[in-house]
């Protein structure tokens, strides 16, 4: 059967018009291929974004399609019915989904999501390290400044029924410290010291051409990098866990800054949380949330030499933190 009809189809392919139906002698007159089945489903192609960006057209804003485009079109097709055409549908293995071509975009943007939810370029990225107390953990050791160190002797005096003292004891002292945020450390972790999170709670955007580490994470620098799209707005998590030094009682701050390095910029955001466990040897857990607009001054391989951020932390009292993930949110630009 399957060669009748690929021989019927080669010799009466020029003259076929009619509809064509497949589980269906009747297919609507509407279309040009109907699909019947209550046990079948239909497949299509199934390809990583490499594969699709290698083979197709690549989802890079800085590409001029089909001027310069992946070794697909190289050399690039002379007749432009052989562009890659609007509409053109794959499903990415990446991020779970069927994706269709824009030509108008020049980008490959997914069928199906949330209601509400827009599709293209946004995406989360999830950085996770290991547990404090982990032979594998990245920690950093912050100190306070010490201002004054104040000590009061409390006494207890006993006297008797005539006024006259009869016993005098050292009740307690009491001790406080003024001190002010210590130095900051700059986060300078290895690309080997984090994992990012698989699939469905890290979804790259569908424009980013690199999908490892490096997508968000520069190693040779020690910054944290935005999705390639000037103008889009992210959400930066970062999360930590702490571990208050001994003798140190429940008090004190720490304080996370994000700060671009290139010299042509001023941006820098900061936040600060209070310690709310500080008894010795204690373990607790804080966020810090920012927002960052990436920008030629932010963008890596742009004219102006960005580089990313890059994350300090400091404290007004003796502490060891450990890095437990930076999630970063790119949301939706038109």
């Amino acid at each position: 059967m399957r060669y009748w009809l690929s021989t019927l189809l080669l010799f009466s392919g020029p003259f076929l018009f009619a509809q064509v139906g497949v589980g269906t002698e009747t297919p609507n007159v509407n279309t040009i291929l109907e699909l019947q089945s209550n046990s079948k489903g239909v497949l299509i192609p199934r390809m990583t974004a490499l594969e699709r960006d290698a083979n197709l057209a690549d989802n890079d804003p800085d590409t001029d399609y089909p001027n310069s485009n992946t070794p697909a079109l190289n050399p690039i097709p002379s007749n432009p019915e052989d562009f890659l055409k609007e509409g053109t549908m794959i499903y990415n293995t990446d991020v779970k989904a069927i994706q269709y071509w824009d030509a108008d975009a020049e980008r490959w943007t997914s069928v199906m999501a949330p209601p509400g939810f827009a599709t293209g370029n946004d995406g989360t990225v999830l950085m996770n390290f290991p547990e404090f107390g982990e032979p594998n953990a990245y920690t950093i050791n912050l100190t306070e400044r010490l201002l004054n160190s104040y000590e009061w002797n409390v006494t207890k005096t006993e006297y008797d029924q005539g006024g006259n003292v009869v016993n005098v004891n050292n009740a307690f002292l009491l001790q406080e410290d003024e001190s002010v945020f210590g130095s900051e450390v700059q986060a300078a972790f290895d690309d080997t010291d984090f994992d990012i999170a698989p699939a469905p709670v890290t979804r790259w955007p569908d424009n980013a051409v690199d999908r490892t580490k490096t997508g968000i994470w520069d190693n040779t620098n020690k910054t944290l990098i935005e999705n390639k799209i000037e103008g889009q707005v992210h959400f930066w998590r970062v999360v930590i866990q702490y571990q208050v030094a001994s003798g140190n009682a429940q008090k004190g701050s720490i304080l996370a800054r994000i700060d671009n390095p290139n010299q042509s910029s001023t941006f820098e955001t900061s936040n600060t949380t209070a310690i709310v466990d500080g008894n010795a040897g204690a373990i607790a857990t804080s966020t810090f949330l920012f927002v960052t607009v990436a920008d030629n001054l932010s963008l890596p391989n742009l004219n102006n030499g960005g580089i990313g951020y890059e994350l300090f932390f400091s404290s007004n009292n003796d502490i060891t933190i450990t890095l437990r993930s930076i999630l970063r949110i790119s949301i939706f630009k038109d």
